[in-house]
């Protein structure tokens, strides 16, 4: 039997990679301020403007959904570390978010938030682990 050789994250190997980073100099500012600036607003707005459940969740999953989907473009870009972990998991939240609003289950708001902060700051936590650009170790 053959020995399969263990999958990895697709990244390319040339050293451009973080020169394709989207999330670097100011273009962090100009990418990712949007969709930050929309969670954070969006959530203010919620309380003081008591929106309804429904319309705070559909503008809360339109801010993870741009978040996330930015993160997905720029870890197929350059397999920035804390992109792939927030390109996949932050999508994932915006179904539970959808579910939430179709009324499958509850699950307030808030927690929603929580959560999405909390997989942020662990897909940071573990780029400072593993390395902004971690290389695919060799066989």
């Amino acid at each position: 039997m053959a020995m399969q050789e263990p999958a990895v994250l697709p990244v390319s190997a040339s050293p451009t990679r973080k020169n394709r980073d989207l999330a670097r100099g100011w273009n962090v500012v100009l990418f990712w301020a949007g969709p930050v600036a929309w969670i954070i607003i969006v959530s203010s707005l919620g309380v003081t403007l008591r929106l309804s459940f429904a319309l705070l969740g559909i503008l809360l999953i339109a801010g993870t959904v741009w978040l996330g989907g930015l993160c997905l473009v720029n870890a197929l870009r350059c397999g920035r570390a804390h992109c792939w972990v927030d390109g996949v998991l932050l999508p994932a939240l915006a179904v539970i978010g959808g579910l939430n609003v179709l009324a499958v289950f509850h699950l307030a708001w808030a927690t929603y938030l929580t959560i999405l902060w909390g997989i942020v700051l662990a897909s940071i936590c573990i780029e400072c682990v593993i390395g902004s650009y971690p290389t695919p170790r060799a066989s």
